[in-house]
């Protein structure tokens, strides 16, 4: 189910700096109370990228860029990128920052990226202490079992030779569901999908060609997924380094719940393709689906309807009895409409009283014609609120690919200029045809 706007916004508002770059307008919008307390009193929230920039430690600044160029160019969805802030004392301030495309232009190029900052200063701080204070205590384990117990963050310690875990703190039997003594008869395997780590040694003990030395720090491994008791799973960060206690080669994991990064990422990732309202497709999303619909039916030789649907005397509903009754009425009928439609079709709601449905997988336009028929029968059902009966029908436009034309951008406007003539004419449907004098019937069904 989708997270809430209002839920949404209280998470972000608690855990994290939230960021949206508008490449259109070239303006950085941030949240200037969370990064305030980084970098200094009084920020603005609104900065161009290129003062950003400035903020950023010269020798992460390479790797932001590009970063953001791979998510423009859509070699990656999404992108992930730890980076210093320079703050007004001198000192750098290490962030992590997540982005996803938030909007494309008409031509499908990025024009705005949103994400999240959280702060992972005191988390490096933790574990640049833990590694440090671990290469100090070769010759002493009970002094390293000391720092292990005591650390707040879960670690798990593994022989790096049998794979067998030999330790672990109280912190990972929490996050785990698992007592101590349960770990202790475990293999990091047993937690930790290898199929998620490749061909890391950190994890799996395979053995790399170009292999670090021994005593070098490892770097993070990303959203592996963290395998608890009671088929629970959550996504994790990882980050390992090889201890030798009383000559024993031992690699020490270090484990970060990432689950609210995830799940975070993943409802802005909704936001921005879906409709607020009614949790249909925006248009951003539905062009792609468009198109995806387009290339399938080329290939099978199918036919593909694009429907456009426009709710009649919507405005007047609003105006008697207010906008909370409209956008029941439009939640009802975004409902109505999916549950009329199959999986593999597409609803998506333009804005306003205006949707689109999209009907694949068709070998003539008369199968066509039935199906949106039937459709028609589920939606154009009187609503009832506050024991009145309130009628409100809608009007179907419809066009065919390939018949109408093989252009996505074409087949919706066609679409929307059959939807206008079946309200003109009082018409439950209208399926576009053209003639040398423009727009004519071609076939028009009385309601039911």
């Amino acid at each position: 189910m989708p997270v809430s706007s209002a839920r949404l916004v209280a998470i972000l508002q608690r855990h994290f700096g939230v960021w949206v770059y508008s490449i259109s307008t070239e303006t950085l919008s941030y949240s200037s109370a969370w990064i305030g307390e980084i970098i200094a009193d009084g920020e603005t929230s609104t900065r161009s990228p290129r003062a950003f920039l400035k903020l950023v430690c010269r020798q992460d600044r390479p790797k932001l860029l590009k970063n953001l160029r791979q998510l423009y160019a859509g070699l990656n969805y999404r992108f992930n990128c730890e980076l210093g802030l320079l703050c007004h004392d001198g000192h750098a301030h290490r962030i992590e920052l997540n982005g996803v495309v938030a909007k494309r232009d008409h031509n499908g190029e990025v024009s705005s990226i949103a994400g999240t900052a959280t702060s992972v200063h005191s988390r490096i701080q933790h574990e640049e202490s833990l590694y440090d204070l671990c290469q100090n205590l070769q010759s002493s384990e009970a002094r390293y079992r000391a720092l292990l117990h005591d650390a707040k963050s879960p670690i798990i310690v593994v022989d790096s030779d049998t794979e067998e875990i030999v330790d672990v703190n109280n912190a990972a039997s929490t996050v785990t569901g698992y007592f101590k003594a349960e770990l202790l008869k475990m293999k990091m395997r047993d937690l930790v999908d290898i199929s998620d780590c490749g061909s890391c040694p950190e994890v799996t003990g395979v053995p790399r060609t170009n292999s670090r030395c021994a005593t070098e720090k490892c770097l993070p491994l990303r959203e592996l997924s963290l395998k608890c008791k009671n088929k629970r799973e959550i996504m994790i960060d990882i980050s390992c380094s090889n201890v030798s206690v009383q000559n024993r080669n031992l690699r020490q994991c270090i484990l970060h719940d990432v689950s609210l990064h995830k799940r975070t990422e993943e409802a802005l990732r909704h936001m921005a393709s879906h409709d607020t309202l009614t949790g249909l497709p925006n248009r951003d999303l539905l062009s792609k689906r468009l198109e995806s619909a387009i290339n399938q039916a080329h290939e099978n030789n199918d036919l593909v309807a694009i429907c456009f649907a426009d709710l009649n005397k919507f405005k007047q509903v609003n105006d008697l009895f207010g906008h909370d009754v409209g956008d029941f009425i439009l939640k009802n009928f975004a409902a109505r409409l999916i549950g009329s439609i199959r999986n593999s079709d597409t609803a998506a709601r333009l804005g306003g009283d205006e949707f689109i449905f999209i009907l694949r997988n068709f070998d003539h336009v008369s199968a066509v014609e039935q199906a949106v028929m039937k459709i028609i029968s589920h939606v154009n059902v009187p609503y009832g609120i506050n024991k009145t009966s309130i009628d409100v029908n809608c009007s179907i436009g419809i066009s065919i690919y390939p018949r109408d034309s093989t252009n996505a951008n074409d087949l919706l406007q066609k679409a929307d200029q059959a939807m206008y003539y079946a309200k003109k004419n009082a018409l439950p449907y209208y399926i576009w045809t053209e003639t040398d004098q423009g727009l004519v019937q071609k076939k028009c069904a009385e309601e039911g």
